[in-house]
């Protein structure tokens, strides 16, 4: 790894994640119908709503989880707690941006809610809200950082 990239990886290991810049969660109950669900999303611009009960984080639901739901020729009227994942993994703006990529590698998520220490929903962070911290944070290390790693030419160039 150059010395650059384990810059990166040293600051990633020990920033918070309120250092990030988090997105405005969009929430709803759980007896939010998968119809309203959707307007919801499409007038926020959003793939997902965070489900919650008394403030708190009870689970997600996304555009996929909604297509999967109607792959089955179940109605826009089901309730979203039919269809969210209950019990949705979560961080806390105190812990490391590491360890939300962790997470998010590790499960396959784009995005991770972010919950204060009573469970209620402050933010939602994503990939590209990492990426705009590292080009923000390492400017000349991203945009001077190859197109490909450690290229070897296989055959002489020019003349």
């Amino acid at each position: 790894m150059c010395p650059m990239a384990s810059d990166i990886a040293q600051n990633l290991r020990t920033e918070p994640i309120a250092g990030l810049q988090m997105c405005r969660p969009l929430c709803t109950g759980s007896e939010t119908s998968l119809r309203e669900a959707l307007r919801l999303m499409r007038d926020a611009g959003k793939g997902e709503i965070l489900i919650t009960e008394s403030d708190r984080l009870i689970g997600i639901i996304t555009e996929r989880d909604i297509m999967r739901v109607l792959a089955t020729d179940r109605s826009l009227e089901t309730p979203v707690r039919e269809a969210m994942t209950a019990s949705p993994i979560w961080v806390r703006k105190s812990e490391t941006i590491a360890a939300a990529l962790v997470q998010m590698a590790q499960r396959g998520f784009r995005r991770l809610p972010v919950v204060d220490e009573s469970g209620k929903p402050i933010g939602l962070i994503g990939v590209t809200s990492i990426l705009h911290w590292i080009v923000e944070h390492f400017p000349s290390t991203v945009y001077n950082w190859p197109p490909e790693a450690r290229v070897t030419m296989r055959e002489r160039e020019g003349a």
